[in-house]
């Protein structure tokens, strides 16, 4: 299945950008998704891309500060975050970035 793009990028307030999709998707999907989130974040660099039975993640870089994006397939959820506290702040901006090109 070709996923079509996203539907709505949110900041929560605990700095968690979460991600829907135009459909659903399956665990098959990921790669494309990926795909789909890590072409709209500029200067992107991966630095991991961890593999379990119903949970991905992709471990990545921009601007100097480190980010998870994450993949729940069972309940076909999105969403990233920061990996530690000193890139927590980063978290608005990337978020501004993914809106404006969502």
């Amino acid at each position: 299945m070709r996923l079509a793009g996203t539907q709505a990028i949110t900041l929560t307030e605990d700095n968690i950008i979460l991600i829907r999709f135009n459909q659903e998707w399956q665990l098959d999907d990921i790669e494309h998704l990926i795909v789909l989130v890590m072409d709209k974040i500029a200067g992107a660099q991966v630095l991991e891309h961890v593999i379990g039975a119903d949970r991905e993640y992709l471990r990545f870089t921009c601007n100097g500060l480190y980010f998870l994006l994450q993949f729940e397939s069972y309940s076909n959820s999105c969403w990233i975050e920061a990996e530690d506290e000193f890139s927590q702040p980063g978290i608005s901006a990337l978020y501004r970035q993914l809106y404006q090109s969502h």
